[in-house]
């Protein structure tokens, strides 16, 4: 769903690769959730327990400042779990 609106380019070799979007700056509200990690979660675990979705687990990264790397988060770590991920998934900024 991440790159579901972002276009498919080519390179000059003919690879085709999606845009790249820039990932949006996500605001606090009263709505957010926060959750403390245990050892066994993961970003996409996380995602589909309060979400519903896997595919939301950038959306908890960017939430929390976390970079690309891993979907592992070191146990005891709070995530602010932002309240509507539909809208920030359907409405990413382009590059």
């Amino acid at each position: 769903m991440r790159y579901k609106k972002s276009a498919t380019k080519r390179t000059p070799s003919g690879t085709r690769y999606k845009e790249s979007i820039i990932i949006p700056n996500i605001p606090i509200t009263q709505d957010d959730r926060y959750v403390e990690v245990s050892i066994t979660d993961r970003l996409d675990l996380i995602a589909h327990k309060y979400y519903g979705n896997r595919n939301f687990w950038w959306i908890i990264a960017a939430a929390n400042g976390i970079g690309k790397g891993t979907l592992y988060i070191q146990a005891g770590t709070i995530l602010r779990l932002p309240a509507n991920p539909i809208a920030i998934a359907s409405n990413p900024p382009r590059n």
